[in-house]
């Protein structure tokens, strides 16, 4: 299946910031200057540009057109790889069901990561699909005073992981991978039985000198897969 043409724009844009053919604060073509450059409709152009803007890429100053945000959110040397590019990259369909989504005080076992902050950390509660078969419960909270439009976000569109990478690039990360058993609950969203065997993934994300997000990623020990690039 070939790649929406809206997607081939957006990568392209993407791929002149990285070339650095277009800078911070540069202006992009119009809406109208795309869909000729591209021979397609308006629609299809304000897709691409609407992706972007929701992805911190581009911002939209009104009257006066499209811009490129900050190109250190997309060239950040330190990168987690994102589960909806390690699926789609296997040649198989990703969706994401979201559960939870709001401001909320953070468990007792891990209060004491954001009580330096003003206010409560966002949390989010979310089912990744490889090809309608559920591979990984994410639970997350999320620094609200560093990451203030977290929940403005439609993460149907795109994963957490890809929106926290733009809007505060990773600088370093802690990881523990441990074996554990499904809950009841996770049994459930994972469409197997409670007690069966799982690999969880404990992630620490920080920006700026500060935590960013706390992760727990359950999978399926029978479905759980990681790589590396050497």
């Amino acid at each position: 299946m070939s790649e929406p043409t809206w997607k081939k724009i957006a990568k392209d844009i993407i791929d002149s910031i990285k070339a650095k053919k277009l800078k911070t604060n540069d202006k992009i073509l119009s809406e109208h200057g795309l869909s000729d450059q591209y021979q397609v409709s308006r629609m299809t152009a304000r897709k691409a540009i609407d992706q972007l803007v929701n992805e911190g890429i581009l911002f939209r100053v009104h009257g006066k057109g499209t811009f490129v945000s900050n190109i250190s959110a997309i060239t950040s040397t330190l990168e987690i790889k994102n589960i909806a590019d390690e699926i789609q990259n296997r040649g198989h369909h990703h969706r994401l069901s979201i559960i939870e989504l709001k401001q909320t005080d953070s468990p007792r076992d891990i209060q004491h990561l954001f009580d330096a902050q003003y206010s409560l950390p966002f949390y989010s509660l979310m089912i990744h699909y490889e090809d309608e078969l559920p591979v990984q419960v994410e639970e997350r909270w999320v620094n609200s005073c560093a990451v203030p439009f977290f929940l403005e976000q439609d993460f149907t569109q795109m994963t957490t992981n890809h929106y926290l990478s733009v809007v505060a690039p990773l600088e370093k990360a802690r990881h523990r991978i441990q074996a554990t058993t499904a809950s009841e609950t996770q049994a459930e969203f994972l469409a197997m039985k409670a007690g069966e065997p799982c690999l969880q993934i404990v992630r620490h994300s920080y920006s700026n000198n500060q935590l960013i997000s706390f992760a727990r990623l359950t999978h399926p020990a029978d479905r759980f897969q990681l790589s590396s690039d050497e």
